[in-house]
């Protein structure tokens, strides 16, 4: 097997005295005989530990292939295939059917091992990717919920990553013209702030820094450029109602919100303010 700098080979597994060279690996291990069907020679406690399988059960005289969910099966096949013709180690993700009936996701990585009597014989090394896969999903999730608020409403949402200093780029955002959406899902904090009218800059910033160092909840207004790069600015007033995200280590890991066009109401708000200057003046004159 290759597996970074390190070889191991058939002849030194049996030359280890008393040792199970593969059932110390902390990764899952399995030696895997092929032929017209695959099946599992030697395994380590580690492999499929996960989905309920101790070494006992995979050992038997079952197809290494009844443990996989049935549309990963060609894909395993397939990678064994390449495997066995180019010699060369193949890297999957494969759903793994758990011995209570669910499903699980498994990174294994699978390489010709060695031919005995014309057999080969192929070793797998796996590691669980379940939690990975569905923190994948909930992302997916989130996105096609972020992207009906924006297709159904006027709002656009607000997702700030406070250790890499960067915001989601909603789809909507940019949407006359300028580069941003369909390409880019990220925005730097500078790149960001360089949007923001340059009057109202101190103010989003210090609210987005004060709402990463201490969890808060709040709201901003600010004017915020939505012309195409070779156009002269044009400010959009908006409001950003926010809070901050905790993470599972305690500190603050996102500040999430949502944004709307607030222009009609500055507009009033102004126009009253006006008329409020200039009444006194009338009574005065009268």
């Amino acid at each position: 097997m290759e597996y970074g700098d390190t070889e191991i080979n058939a002849a030194e597994l049996e030359r280890v005295p008393g040792r199970n060279l593969i059932g110390e690996l902390p990764a899952g291990i399995a030696v895997v005989r092929g032929g017209n069907e695959l099946y599992i020679e030697m395994v380590n406690r580690e492999f499929l530990r996960a989905e309920g399988y101790d070494r006992e059960e995979l050992t038997g005289n079952t197809p290494f292939v009844e443990y996989l969910y049935r549309e990963d099966v060609g894909v395993f096949e397939d990678a064994i295939e390449v495997c066995r013709e180019l010699r060369t180690t193949e890297e999957i993700e494969l759903r793994i059917r758990t011995k209570s009936g669910g499903v699980c996701w498994e990174m294994m990585r699978c390489r010709l091992y060695y031919y005995r009597d014309a057999v080969p014989y192929y070793i797998l090394v796996s590691w669980n990717i379940d939690k990975r896969k569905n923190l994948e999903e909930e992302l997916r999730l989130m996105e096609e919920q972020y992207s009906m608020l924006e297709e159904l409403t006027d709002e656009f949402p607000l997702e700030y990553d406070v250790a890499q200093r960067r915001f989601r780029v909603p789809r909507k955002y940019r949407g006359n013209g300028q580069a941003g959406t369909a390409a880019r899902r990220y925005m730097g904090y500078e790149e960001m702030l360089a949007d923001i009218c340059e009057e109202d800059r101190a103010a989003y910033a210090g609210a987005l820094e004060a709402a990463s160092r201490d969890v808060q909840t709040g709201s901003i207004d600010y004017r915020m450029n939505v012309a195409a790069p070779d156009e002269e600015p044009a400010y959009v007033w908006y409001r950003t109602i926010y809070r901050s995200i905790v993470g599972d280590n305690g500190q603050i890991i996102r500040i999430i919100g949502r944004s709307y066009d607030v222009s009609s109401d500055r507009r009033i708000q102004e126009e009253l303010s006006e008329e409020a200057k200039r009444d006194p003046l009338t009574r005065l004159y009268n």
